[in-house]
């Protein structure tokens, strides 16, 4: 009866039920609610908030990474990085931009 109860299938009762048990199964309604809501919630902002798709570009870009070979390492993205990575990108030269500044694009 929880089950069906939290799910809000709405079968009737099998049993008469007494003031505690009303009680109690309005409290199971309640909690069930709740806690579905924040199911859905969180797995919705995952999805929505990019979780799941930086997850998605990480492993991407790991892979694109471990493929490279005789490339260059820049470490730093500051006005030297930019300039060293615009010099190479015109080149035709692969690389890898190493930055610990998340907000640095």
């Amino acid at each position: 009866m929880t089950i069906i109860t939290i799910s809000t299938v709405g079968f009737s009762e099998v049993n008469e039920m007494h003031t505690s048990g009303r009680i109690l199964t309005s409290v199971l309604i309640v909690m069930g609610v709740v806690f579905g809501t924040y199911t859905i919630g969180t797995i919705t902002s995952y999805f929505v908030g990019g979780t799941v798709m930086d997850i998605i570009r990480g492993t991407q870009v790991e892979k694109k990474i471990h493929k490279l070979q005789d490339h260059v390492i820049i470490a730093g993205y500051g006005k030297l990085g930019t300039y060293v990575a615009q010099s190479l990108h015109e080149s035709h030269q692969q690389f890898v931009i190493i930055e610990m500044d998340d907000e640095t694009h």
